[in-house]
């Protein structure tokens, strides 16, 4: 039987889902489990305006420095783990309040407390 030519061979690529850490285990170093990989990122313009982005729906303009954050696919619960920074460098910080499932709220802050709004990108882990 001839071998077709690559360009026409079809390849199934299996998803790898990793596995879940082991209730009461020590996890392996530098392993990939399902609980430590990121269920969503993205970048929001100072508009605010979603970017490049992963399992998101939209991003709210809440006022000044407060932007909520739209997951497509909810979270299992409300303990999940956002984390922020400004995209346009400066002394900012991003904090998060109002969990939800399905959403989250990130206010910028300037260092002296000030709310700015400002570009910022963020990755979110937890349960879904």
């Amino acid at each position: 039987m001839a071998r077709r030519p690559i360009a026409e061979q079809v390849y199934r690529i299996t998803p790898i889902v990793p596995p879940s850490i082991v209730s009461g285990a020590v996890p392996v170093a530098h392993a990939l489990y399902r609980e430590n990989v990121p269920k969503a990122w993205g970048n929001v313009t100072i508009t605010p305006t979603l970017g490049d982005s992963f399992n998101m729906t939209s991003v709210a303009d809440g006022g000044v420095g407060i932007v909520t954050l739209t997951v497509d696919r909810d979270f299992a619960n409300t303990t999940y783990a956002p984390v922020g920074n400004v995209a346009d460098g400066g002394d900012f910080m991003v904090t998060f309040t109002t969990f939800a499932a399905g959403s989250v709220v990130a206010n910028i802050r300037n260092s002296g407390g000030t709310a700015e709004d400002r570009a910022m990108s963020f990755v979110v882990f937890g349960d879904q």
